[in-house]
């Protein structure tokens, strides 16, 4: 039975209300019809009612009974409305079926079907791509001093660095006094003048490291006949032999595809320059010049590896003492023997670092009564002229005259500015 009902083994029916009043009037009908004929109603049918007390009926109780509308009655016993019976009923007590409690049922659980899993498609794995890899940059290599080399920085540089300019005093009239012009530390009017003075210096420091004047060939080397011999065409000839074999290791230290940088630690005098800041524009000057010297006069022309190691100016002291010597001796004219205007070594001899070349001829004295006019400026490769000063260190601001009333000699320092 559908709608929740229940057979009786164990079981009770679930009866709603309209439920209980249908089952009710039917039974009442029942008993009715039960005690009549067909022509009319027996007075002894309300005989036949059931009792309340038969056993066949299953915990009935009696309660009131409700007056059914005829129009409810024909509906729920499904007759005609002529057919019924103009007779009302009257009962006391209709019995009402009771439904008996009804258990809660343990639900049982349903198994729901399980949709078969759809795996989630994986998109295509895109590889990250990796970023070029920038190579670590390796720091400078801090140069190791060689045992027995690093003490050569411990000769005091005013031991080497003797060299003083020379100064000639005019013949001046009464009343007048000297101006002395100074183009800069270890810069000069002529490349002669600086050729005498770094020649001189470096003198200076082989008698210290030789411990003595030196010797080659049998014959020992005084400042004069040093710098007399390294500026001669005749030694030029044959490559300043015998002194070039003989002190190139004290010029530089050999150290083929080395660092330039490295020769402040090495026995060198290119390295003790550099050391204690003197000549240093000439020193890097001549690693540029000595590459463009090999270079121009063709050394190692069709051998690329005789060519590279030719030029490396660490790959032989001698070759380096040697070429060294020519640049200096060396102008703008004497070098045209050698090498075209267009090659780079020429250009090179026409810019040399170390020489100021004034704009007019520089006065040599001043007379106090009028002082004087500073209208001569200088030019210097790879620098630009800031002036004159009366400090030695350039500090202040330049001067631009000797005012009229100075008294005594003045000397006047040229200012300069790295670049052009």
């Amino acid at each position: 039975m559908s709608n929740g009902c229940r057979t009786s083994r164990g079981r009770s029916f679930r009866l709603t209300a309209a439920t209980a009043a249908f089952i009710a009037s039917a039974l009442v009908f029942s008993v009715f019809f039960s005690g009549c004929d067909g022509s009319g109603t027996d007075a002894a049918a309300t005989d036949n009612l059931p009792s309340t007390t038969d056993p066949a009926l299953i915990e009935i109780t009696t309660a009131p009974a409700a007056s059914i509308p005829a129009s409810t009655a024909d509906a729920a016993s499904g007759l005609p409305a002529a057919s019924v019976p103009a007779t009302p009923v009257t009962t006391t007590d209709v019995p009402v079926v009771t439904s008996l409690p009804t258990p809660t049922p343990t639900p049982v659980p349903v198994a729901t079907s399980v949709p078969p899993v759809t795996p989630t498609p994986k998109p295509p794995s895109t590889p990250t791509p990796k970023p070029p890899s920038t190579p670590t940059p390796k720091p400078p290599s801090t140069p190791t001093p060689e045992p027995g080399d690093y003490p050569a920085l411990q000769i005091a540089p005013d031991r080497v660095f003797r060299y003083t300019r020379k100064q000639t005093a005019p013949a001046l009239p009464e009343g007048r006094f000297c101006v002395v012009f100074e183009p800069g530390a270890d810069v000069y009017f002529t490349k002669k003048d600086f050729a005498e003075a770094f020649l001189s210096d470096l003198y200076s420091y082989l008698v210290i490291r030789l411990g003595g004047a030196p010797v080659a060939g049998g014959k020992v080397y005084t400042r004069e006949s040093f710098l007399a011999f390294l500026q001669s065409e005749a030694a030029e000839k044959k490559n300043f032999e015998p002194l070039t074999n003989a002190l190139c290791p004290y010029l530089l230290t050999k150290d083929r595809g080395g660092e330039f940088g490295h020769q402040i630690f090495r026995k060198g005098f290119f390295g003790y320059c550099m050391a204690y800041n003197r000549y240093e524009d000439f020193v890097y000057y001549m690693k540029d010049a000595f590459y463009w010297w090999r270079n121009d006069e063709g050394y190692g022309r069709g051998d690329p590896e005789k060519a590279a190691i030719g030029r490396d100016i660490l790959a032989d002291p001698w070759a380096s003492f040697a070429d060294m010597c020519k640049i200096l001796r060396h102008d703008e004219k004497s070098v045209l023997k050698y090498f075209s205007k267009s090659t780079t070594l020429y250009k090179m001899i026409c810019a040399f670092p170390c020489v100021a070349t004034p704009s007019g001829a520089l006065p040599e004295s001043y007379d106090p009564a009028s002082g004087l006019r500073l209208n001569v400026s200088l030019s210097r490769h790879g620098y630009t002229f800031t002036g004159w000063y009366t400090d030695p260190e350039c500090r202040g601001m330049p001067v631009t005259e000797i005012p009229a009333g100075t008294q005594g000699d003045v000397t006047l320092y040229a200012g300069w500015r790295p670049g052009r």
